[in-house]
């Protein structure tokens, strides 16, 4: 059965390929999720709206049935979140053609072509994508952009870290719908406490009612947004997220700052993804907070800090240093931790005597996280070693002495800072294996 899916564009007829058009009317059923031009129906071609499970159920039955071509029509292009990524996903995009035209390797190659069955999820399926024209295209064609710059993301029917996004990029594009409302992602934004972001909204693109507004984030707070939206975010004031902080781009007053080589050596200790959810035990001035939130640059930084003064700070760091995925949670851990979801990464830096609840309390949400401790006196290493042995951690122990220079008259002298131990840690793997089996 040939199963081709159509990009429709954002609703336009006029914005649908010549080829798109002709498979549609050439299909022996057409499917989609989305609501097609009312000019389909006057050229013959009649959609049946159906939601994404049922369009799979529907390619089986069809398949069963004897058909064979189904079309499904997608909105916008196939190749931007679209439903191709499901079929793909559930092993329909499956085709010889469609893989020997993007797979450069010989054997995989001959293997197809023999028929082997470990490439192939069903023979009798062929499977072809027919791109159509995007939202975001469409959008910028409207404003007299180019596109290339900007960072593309979807916040329909899915988790997004949008203030994480926007931090560090110049501008974001948003396909929104779902739980995420146009209007709550701009809300989300405000509370995150953005100040001077320039807003494009895309209301109803192509449709007879379509608007486009270009505003700053406080005017397009007063729209009621109507569905379905696009959002062109422009921050010109984004940080680079690979641009390491120095100790004096931070307000401290009186707190503590963890030093800038142990920020860094945490950070690289961590191996924190883009996408991680990362905690900040006793965050003191959020000098490691800003550290790691650059790093997990598309997920969140959770700064726990039961300082009211320190709390301050953070939240003084975090907008001057352009760090808005960091949410700051003011209360002693562990208890400030049991509400937060469950982390990829751990930094402790203080626990006021309660190390072994706070590693706890993050393994207990994932027995996989990986963890960084530091200490400065040998006391707390020796409480950390306890702890991590207690816990079934395996380990590696790391002893940090910087010297940093500084001009007394005419030389220049080596001033030592005090020495850090840091401690990674994380469960083996059999370890949570066996856990997961009790």
């Amino acid at each position: 059965m040939l199963i081709s899916v159509v990009g429709g564009g954002p609703h336009s007829l006029d914005l649908y390929t010549q080829r798109g058009i002709q498979v549609l009317k050439e299909a022996d059923i057409v499917i989609s999720s989305v609501e097609g031009p009312t000019e389909l129906c006057d050229m013959g071609i009649k959609v049946k709206k159906m939601s994404i499970s049922q369009q799979l159920e529907c390619i089986t039955q069809s398949r069963e049935n004897g058909l064979k071509h189904i079309a499904i029509l997608a909105s916008g292009d196939v190749g931007f979140y679209s439903i191709a990524t499901t079929l793909k996903k559930y092993g329909f995009v499956n085709s010889s053609a469609c893989i020997s035209r993007l797979d450069c390797d010989e054997e995989k190659r001959s293997l197809i072509e023999s028929g082997d069955k470990k490439l192939q999820h069903n023979a009798k399926d062929i499977v072809e994508l027919i791109p159509g024209i995007s939202s975001f295209q469409y959008l910028a064609s409207q404003i007299g952009e180019g596109y290339e710059s900007w960072i593309l993301a979807s916040a329909h029917g899915r988790e997004l870290a949008v203030e994480a996004l926007v931090s560090y990029n110049k501008k974001v594009f948003f396909l929104t719908g779902g739980k995420d409302s146009p209007n709550l992602l701009l809300e989300k934004l405000e509370k995150a406490g953005f100040e001077q972001l320039e807003v494009v909204i895309g209301e109803r693109l192509t449709m007879e009612d379509e608007r486009i507004i270009k505003c700053s984030l406080k005017e397009a707070l007063n729209y009621e947004i109507k569905s379905p939206a696009v959002i062109l975010v422009n921050n010109e004031h984004y940080v680079n997220p690979h641009y390491v902080p120095k100790d004096d781009d931070f307000i401290r007053d009186r707190v503590p700052i963890t030093k800038e080589m142990v920020r860094n050596l945490s950070a690289d200790l961590l191996d924190i993804e883009p996408t991680h959810t990362v905690w900040d035990v006793g965050a003191g001035t959020g000098g490691v907070s800003v550290a790691l939130a650059r790093r997990c640059n598309r997920g969140y930084l959770y700064a726990t800090e039961y300082n009211e003064k320190a709390v301050e700070l953070i939240e003084a760091n975090r907008k001057k240093l352009g760090a808005y995925n960091i949410k700051v949670i003011h209360g002693m851990a562990p208890e400030a931790l049991s509400e937060l979801p469950a982390p990829d990464r751990v930094f402790i830096g203080g626990t006021k005597g309660n190390m072994e609840a706070i590693v706890k309390a993050a393994t207990d949400k994932n027995p996989q996280v990986k963890l960084v401790i530091t200490t400065i006196a040998l006391e707390s290493l020796a409480e950390a070693m306890r702890v991590v042995k207690a816990q079934k951690l395996s380990y590696e122990v790391v002893s940090l002495s910087v010297g940093k220079d500084k001009q007394v008259g005419k030389y220049t002298m080596m001033m030592g800072e005090n020495p850090i131990f840091l401690i990674k840690c994380q469960k083996q793997p059999d370890e949570v294996a066996e856990e997961n089996m009790e």
